[in-house]
């Protein structure tokens, strides 16, 4: 019974290629066509870096008003104290970021999430491939 317990503290793995490709993504604000399987689901789109997400997340809030502008006042301060210039080779490596994101239905369509930005934890990418799905 006691091996069972042990196995409630088990942690997940991340890739150390998908890790590394989310690295130079961050020091370099490019982005990379990227196919990712999480849980199940077959997702496709742009990675980007943290920076561009949370200053493209920033600004598609300033535009909802006032509430809007306190959110996007929130994310702006999170991009400049996470993803600054001086932590390039230290940003978090825990979510990856992508935009123009297409996920593939249980019909086998893609699927286009317009104007989404996602993020999602490293650790739950079963698989990927460079290449965007079409």
């Amino acid at each position: 019974m006691s091996s069972l317990n042990n196995l409630t503290g088990v942690s997940k793995i991340k890739d150390a290629d998908l890790v590394f490709l989310i690295k130079i993504v961050n020091k370099t604000h490019a982005s990379i066509g990227m196919t990712f399987l999480v849980n199940g689901v077959f997702m496709t789109g742009q990675l980007i870096s943290g920076k561009t997400y949370y200053d493209a997340v920033s600004e598609r809030m300033r535009e909802s008003g006032e509430a809007g502008i306190a959110l996007s006042n929130y994310f702006t301060n999170s991009a400049d104290d996470v993803y600054s210039p001086a932590q390039d080779e230290d940003a978090p490596t825990t979510f990856l970021h992508l935009k123009d994101v297409k996920v593939k239905s249980d019909s086998g369509q893609l699927n286009e999430i317009v104007g989404a930005y996602f993020r999602i934890k490293v650790e739950e990418v079963d698989g990927h491939a460079i290449g965007s799905m079409s």
